[in-house]
């Protein structure tokens, strides 16, 4: 059946998965990870290194990928705090992709005390669009 002139009502929805890779870094001597643009995105991962100082991940965020970067809260005004290990995998928040660019930052506790990585940190984040 052709609806508005022809067009059909058969609608082509591709289902393949489509990522978007970036691999990021936290600096020597250093808590805070490079910038990562999540804008266009609706979920990430991220690939932990074998070698990891601090045991959670604390998540920023800018407006603007050259401004400041404030600490993220989720609805219950706690800090967005993600428990983390070596060679593991963890998921973002879902409520962090409205927030444009983000940052992480090396933790040494669940309260979001930062760690200063012992050597350069080099992570993979898997964006899905």
């Amino acid at each position: 059946m052709a609806l508005f002139g022809g067009i059909s009502n058969r609608i082509r929805i591709s289902l393949a998965r489509e990522w978007e890779l970036q691999v990021i870094h936290i600096a020597s001597g250093q808590p805070y990870s490079e910038t990562v643009d999540c804008r266009m995105a609706a979920g990430a991962a991220v690939f932990l290194p074998t070698t990891m100082t601090g045991t959670h991940l604390v998540i920023y965020s800018a407006i603007e990928e050259d401004n400041a970067y404030w600490p993220v809260y989720n609805e219950n005004a706690l800090l967005a705090v993600i428990t983390v290990g070596a060679n593991r995998v963890v998921t973002l928040p879902s409520n962090i992709f409205p927030l444009g660019f983000i940052r992480l930052a090396s933790a040494s506790n669940a309260t979001g005390t930062l760690a200063n990585e012992g050597a350069e940190r080099t992570m993979v984040m898997v964006l899905k669009p």
